[in-house]
């Protein structure tokens, strides 16, 4: 067990690096032992996938299809390949999605682009923030618009990001209907040090183990929601509130009314 364990993080390793060569081979090497772990199967057939071997990696799910008739990641890819809808493999770096109290926070998307669009993004894919009159939309790093934030998000950062604050976003979570990204403070300016850019208490986790990880690998096909803890308590809202007034008091009325 102990071998089998190391050759499947070995094999989680190199799919989140795009060694998709070493990542086909680690699985079979896995599947030699164990000939029927699903979840090799699945890497082995992202992988076939990414190496063009697509008609190879339609007989790798249909074998899952075979162990487990209910698998929801092999039926997805093999609707993927069938229709010719591209899969974009997940992008990660070693400090994705790690929390830093009042400086990250993970935000669900509001106006979204065309599922079209959605479907070609991957999580740990980066984007931009670009402020509009009435709210800051999400783009991609080539102009792709994905979504905005929500209103009291948009809100706040208009502020601080004209005043000189810098942001890095990463897609979080996305599928044809929804999509959350995480946005982490990169740089404070000097005028805003006394201000945070998200108050404290919405909860975004970081780390995780390898099964965490392999997840990651699919996040695409997972329509569930959202697997980081919120906090949504009446009280957590009103204190938060209360901070985000007193942040943007140096708003006029009309700033007021345009961005409300």
């Amino acid at each position: 067990m102990g071998i089998l364990s190391d050759l499947r993080a070995k094999a989680i390793a190199a799919a989140k690096s795009g060694n998709w060569a070493d990542a086909a081979t680690l699985n079979l090497e896995i599947l030699s032992v164990n000939t029927t772990d699903a979840s090799a199967f699945n890497r082995l057939g992202m992988a076939q996938m990414q190496l063009g071997d697509t008609k190879v990696a339609q007989k790798t799910f249909g074998r899952v299809l075979e162990l487990d008739s209910t698998n929801l990641i092999a039926k997805k890819q093999l609707e993927r390949l069938k229709s010719n809808v591209p899969f974009i493999p997940p992008t990660f770096s070693s400090d994705a999605f790690i929390e830093e109290p009042g400086k990250a926070k993970l935000c669900q998307l509001h106006r979204l682009a065309a599922k079209e669009v959605l479907i070609n993004l991957s999580v740990g894919q980066r984007c931009t923030l670009k402020p509009k009159s009435r709210y800051i939309s999400v783009e991609t790093t080539d102009g792709r618009y994905v979504g905005s934030l929500p209103d009291d998000i948009s809100f706040r950062l208009s502020k601080l990001i004209a005043n000189g604050n810098t942001y890095d976003v990463l897609i979080h979570s996305v599928n044809k209907t929804d999509c959350a990204v995480f946005i982490k403070e990169t740089c404070r300016s000097k005028s805003n040090q006394n201000m945070t850019s998200f108050p404290m208490g919405n909860s975004i986790a970081g780390g995780g183990d390898d099964s965490d990880s392999e997840s990651y690998l699919f996040m695409d096909e997972q329509e569930e929601g959202s697997r980081y803890e919120k906090t949504t308590t009446a009280d957590q809202n009103a204190e938060d509130e209360a901070e985000f007034q007193e942040e943007t008091s140096g708003f006029t009325d009309e700033d007021l009314e345009r961005l409300q």
